[in-house]
């Protein structure tokens, strides 16, 4: 009779460990979701085929430096992300190092929506610097793919440019 009161406690305890994981596991979704959120600010502006001119202009934060932002569903440039890459490129101009720029999108229904979009904006920044004297040959494009809820809207709505 022990070993079966035994065996019941030892059930009951696994089962309690097993409740806990679950409320911290949805706790850190939770938080995680909310977080995401508040950090996207201003991102979530309804997406168009063509920027409108009463649409707000992306900022840029000081630690956004290698970031060319762009309107929610648009690729095309705002004049500051257009001085932006005017400044990176003439400090660039003389060296030999590779220029990537980088996309990030979600594996989500819309995918191929996205894809083009972000290929878009890459395509006008590339664009861009080779009018500005960057050689084509030291331009190399990367676009990333991240699961449902990996990418911020910030990110999503940027080229990243690193010099390496």
């Amino acid at each position: 009779m022990d070993d079966l009161r035994q065996r019941a406690r030892t059930r009951t305890l696994a089962i309690v460990v097993v409740a806990v994981l679950v409320a911290i596991a949805v706790a850190g979704i939770t938080i995680a979701v909310f977080r995401g959120q508040s950090q996207a600010g201003d991102a979530f502006l309804p997406a168009t085929s063509s920027p409108s001119a009463s649409a707000p202009r992306p900022k840029r934060n000081a630690g956004d430096l290698n970031h060319i932002v762009f309107s929610s569903g648009s690729d095309q440039l705002s004049p500051e992300a257009v001085d932006q890459l005017r400044e990176l490129a003439e400090s660039t101009k003389n060296a030999t190092a590779e220029v990537v720029l980088s996309g990030k999108i979600e594996a989500a229904s819309d995918r191929a929506a996205r894809m083009d979009l972000t290929k878009k904006r890459i395509n006008v920044v590339r664009r861009a610097l080779q009018s500005q004297g960057i050689s084509p040959g030291r331009l190399r494009v990367e676009i990333a793919e991240y699961p449902v809820g990996r990418v911020p809207p910030r990110e999503a709505d940027s080229v990243e440019i690193n010099v390496r």
